[in-house]
């Protein structure tokens, strides 16, 4: 079980390098058993996401960031990896709105957080 996991984390770890590599060239999405995840450009909409998780993770922050249509909406915060990170929040409208000035935002989306 112990090596299963090791190796799951490689691989999630791995795809990051690669998507963090190429953001800016292609959009690459990844999807496992639980969720969906990518990097985001500074202002997108997500569709379909209401009841489900939304969790942002700055790489390594993100700065004045603005979120709408989730549980714990922020206005003009800052995310970073090392205090303040955006887990685990969920949509509670069909679209979100994510708006951040500086920095590189990869986002998870859960499948049915309700």
């Amino acid at each position: 079980m112990f090596l299963e996991e090791v190796e799951e984390s490689r691989i999630i770890f791995r795809n990051l390098t690669v998507a963090y590599a190429f953001k800016d060239k292609m959009d690459l999405k990844f999807y496992d058993e639980f969720s969906e995840y990518y990097f985001v450009p500074k202002n997108v909409k997500l569709k379909d996401v209401r009841d489900k998780m939304v969790s942002l993770y700055p790489f390594p922050s993100v700065e004045n960031i603005t979120t709408k249509g989730l549980n714990w909406p922020l206005v003009n915060g800052s995310l970073s990896i090392t205090s303040r990170i955006g887990t685990r929040n969920f949509a509670v409208e069909d679209e979100v709105f994510i708006d951040y000035e500086k920095g590189d935002l990869l986002i998870f989306i859960g499948k049915n957080y309700l």
